[in-house]
């Protein structure tokens, strides 16, 4: 009998492409900056959207061209333009990360959905032959039904 659940991945990753995954994920990671921040910290720092980028880039053209002479020498340009570059390559990065991070979320969902509906697939099954009398389906319904009973359902009538 084929597989009564709308199976989308039915394959899991073999130890030698995780452990790729993982040391790429690490080889990855040393080549960016040490940096971290707080939840404070994060809360209470100015973003770089779309309309920060755009003032930036213009006060670094302007530092650099009619307004060059009017600052005070305790300003670094190439400070702050290094820190713009750093804010567009880290923002391109990002990008990437996050669809990588889609694509992993996704399959966990898909993997995870697709397992709970393959349980309680099974556990009905086992839960009707409990309420036929079927030997050998009590145990493993007691077992299974706790589960229902911490959420505070029913499993008597039916689940």
């Amino acid at each position: 009998m084929a597989n009564v659940n709308n199976n989308r991945l039915d394959l899991i990753i073999d130890e030698p492409t995780l452990t790729k995954i993982n040391d790429a994920v690490t080889s990855l990671l040393s080549f960016l900056p040490q940096a971290s921040l707080t939840d404070e910290e994060r809360g209470s720092m100015v973003s770089m959207d779309v309309d920060n980028k755009v003032f930036a880039d213009n006060v670094l053209i302007e530092a650099q061209g009619p307004a060059k002479n009017i600052l005070p020498p305790f300003i670094d340009l190439q400070i702050f333009e290094n820190d713009l570059t750093l804010a567009e390559q880290a923002d391109a990065i990002a990008s990437k990360f996050a669809e990588v991070s889609r694509r992993i979320s996704d399959i966990h969902r898909i993997a995870s959905s697709e397992t709970m509906a393959t349980s309680s697939l099974i556990y009905n099954l086992i839960h009707a032959a409990n309420k036929a009398g079927v030997s050998g389906a009590k145990e493993p319904y007691d077992k299974l039904k706790k589960r229902y009973d911490k959420l505070g359902r029913k499993t008597d009538n039916g689940v």
